[in-house]
């Protein structure tokens, strides 16, 4: 039996951690700029092997003057032309490498901001997945800057800590149609429909704990996160 329990343990350590085989830096970045912008969300490869990570564009509201002037680098290559299909298949060695986005806003007609969300996979593994959401606005400073944030400038969660509701602001720029609420160890515990800018989340029925909101747009991928304490 001691032995049976040990393969199993052995068996569920090695599926997790295969789960986890890959990562980026954050689930959204937001760009100000003005001109040229490097967007840096490098990707991690945990285990010890290569592996080749799919990846490709699955949502974005980029007008075509601004997706002229975009491109996304991984490992290899600095891609253009990145949407409506487009799929890279770099190979990344264990540890962190680079992956990130690009561009120029110099001549573009608008200020936006607007958005753009990778969807990123492990080509042995399709369930072993990650997304990464960019949100670009051309700002009125000089000289280009940039912040990382998992979307706490652009989500606003009240009150918090929650007792029975929560509440959740955030400025439609994503075409969000679901907030997911999530366990602290990845567990959905509900996913709440929307059609406006905010929504009043009921967490009555939650133990008491730490959890993550997910903003979700229309193809279920992430594209803000923020964190909230049900009392």
């Amino acid at each position: 039996m001691r032995l049976f329990l040990l393969s199993l343990l052995l068996v569920l350590t090695a599926v997790g951690a295969k789960a986890q085989s890959i990562s980026s830096e954050k689930d959204t970045v937001r760009v100000y700029a003005t001109g040229v912008y490097h967007a840096y969300n490098n990707v991690t490869n945990h285990t010890t092997d290569t592996v080749t990570v799919l990846w490709d564009v699955v949502a974005t509201n980029f007008p075509a003057d601004w997706l002229a002037v975009t491109g996304i680098c991984d490992i290899d290559n600095c891609i253009g032309d990145l949407w409506p299909a487009h799929t890279e298949h770099p190979r990344y060695p264990p540890g962190m490498w680079d992956y990130h986005m690009m561009g120029d806003l110099t001549d573009v007609s608008t200020d936006g901001p607007y958005y753009m969300t990778a969807h990123l996979r492990n080509e042995a593994t399709p369930s072993d997945e990650h997304t990464q959401t960019y949100v670009v606005s051309r700002g009125t400073a000089h000289v280009a800057y940039m912040s990382r944030s998992s979307g706490d400038d652009a989500v606003v969660v009240y009150p918090n800590p929650a007792t029975n509701v929560v509440n959740v602001m955030f400025n439609g720029l994503y075409g969000v149609t679901g907030i997911g609420v999530y366990s602290i160890i990845g567990r959905e515990m509900k996913v709440y429909g929307t059609v406006d800018n905010s929504a009043a989340l009921n967490i009555e029925h939650l133990p008491s704990g730490i959890y993550f909101i997910k903003l979700l747009n229309a193809q279920g991928y992430v594209v803000a996160t923020q964190k909230f304490t049900k009392q």
